[in-house]
């Protein structure tokens, strides 16, 4: 019973460490794309009154903030996997750990989705004396 409380141990360590930097990555990208969402506040307010509708501007900021960080967080986690399965098949091993990928490629897509709809609030001014002033 003692390696299977081992092995469970790394297995939780490893299930840790993958969601701290998970975490960690979507919060850096978070701050980033919010602050630079923010400082376009003028450029959407121009937009807005040459006549841009305010639904194809949030689309277009969704796109641009969600892309990059959902595209990278799956492609990220899908090649360590790739990298993950060919190691253990290398080594001889035959059981991959697809459940907790699967798990973290999800929690990946839907963070990556809650931080793209931040910025699109972050990127929404509203119209008014001082903002058009800016622009």
């Amino acid at each position: 019973m003692s390696d299977y409380d081992f092995v469970a141990s790394l297995r939780l360590l490893a299930n840790t460490v993958a969601v701290v930097v998970l975490s960690l990555g979507l919060l850096a990208f978070a701050i980033a794309a919010i602050d630079r969402a923010a400082n376009r506040r003028g450029d959407v307010a121009s937009l807005l009154l040459l006549g841009v509708s305010p639904s194809s501007l949030r689309r277009t900021q969704l796109v641009e903030a969600g892309a990059p960080i959902v595209g990278g967080s799956i492609l990220a986690i899908g090649l360590g996997y790739l990298a993950g399965t060919t190691y253990l098949a290398w080594t001889g091993a035959t059981n991959p750990p697809t459940g907790s990928a699967v798990v973290l490629a999800i929690s990946a897509l839907v963070g990556g989705v809650v931080v793209a709809g931040l910025t699109v609030i972050a990127a929404s001014p509203t119209l008014d004396t001082s903002t058009i002033r800016r622009a």
